[in-house]
């Protein structure tokens, strides 16, 4: 499948949502700057193979974004798919929330795969757009409702790394997290940045080429630790290890937060995506209504 008919059918996705933009960045579920294969939705639909790009696609248009290292290899990979280059900080060339901007119709939809998407720039496009009463639609990945022979996610087993080389204990690392905490008044760390958990629990795998990381997410509070993670590829040493710290592996990240981020929760905003975000949003506004509701019944 050419480039133009899979710009083509992700446009049909987008005319069945009444969608105007479709955003598609480089990215996956933790904000990693270089993306294992499943993720590569924006090389894609593209046919640009470089490393850092985002994709704007609407209704009878296209653009691409990428930085000076990729000019000349956007140019060439960009040649005949109707896509324009937008060469990054060369003059005259507009900033992604400007180009929405001027495709985008009065109270139109903007649309992005919210579990890739960083919380901080959907609120500065959508402050780009405010005059327009835009609806965002997050919910779906149209991406792969086309890509159909998309590589699975990784099942490489990890390994655990020995204290000779890391220098220092889950165990210790964790207490000195908690005491950071404790100064901060927070009752829950939540971490998505996939380098920072390999470094705190002391562990490394594959799901990334040259980046020796393992998709997953760990929640700190001040007497447990929950990594959500796929348990099939933990071996036995690292099993052993998150026994030693109390560490539960659960596999559903979303239905356990629902439980177990009340209070004063300390998320990196550079890493959390849209979806995410929300989530944690609808959180803290359900725990001041039911704080509030409390304080009425005393």
């Amino acid at each position: 499948m050419t480039v133009i008919e899979k710009l083509k059918q992700l446009r049909t996705l987008m005319n069945e949502r009444n969608m105007d933009v479709y955003m598609i960045p480089t990215s996956d579920f933790h904000e990693t700057e270089y993306v294992g294969e499943h993720f590569k939705a924006r090389s894609f639909m593209s046919g640009f193979t470089g490393s850092a790009g985002t994709l704007i696609v609407c209704r009878d248009c296209a653009a691409l974004w990428t930085d000076g290292r990729y000019f000349i290899q956007a140019a060439n990979q960009l040649k005949d798919s109707t896509i324009d280059l937008m060469k990054q900080g060369e003059e005259g060339v507009p900033e992604i929330p400007a180009y929405i901007r001027e495709h985008m119709r009065e109270n139109g939809v903007f649309g992005f795969d919210g579990r890739v998407m960083n919380t901080r720039l959907v609120h500065d496009i959508m402050e780009e757009l405010k005059d327009k009463d835009v609806t965002i639609s997050a919910q779906e990945d149209l991406v792969g409702m086309i890509w159909k022979d998309r590589p699975p996610l990784p099942t490489k087993k990890g390994f655990f790394l020995e204290e000779a080389y890391s220098g220092k204990s889950t165990k210790d690392k964790l207490a000195d997290i908690r005491t950071v905490m404790q100064e901060q008044n927070a009752t829950h760390h939540i971490v998505t940045s996939l380098d920072d958990i390999a470094w705190m629990m002391n562990m490394r795998g594959w799901d990334i080429s040259c980046f020796p990381v393992m998709l997953c997410y760990l929640v700190i509070t001040h007497n447990e630790n929950h990594i959500f993670i796929d348990e099939n590829k933990l071996d036995e040493q690292m099993l052993a290890n998150f026994r030693e710290k109390d560490l539960d592996t659960l596999l559903d990240l979303m239905k356990q937060a629902q439980v177990n981020i009340p209070l004063k929760a300390v998320v990196t905003p550079s890493n959390k995506n849209w979806v995410f975000g929300d989530l944690l949003a609808h959180l803290s506004e359900e725990h001041v209504s039911f704080t509030a509701a409390a304080k009425e019944q005393a």
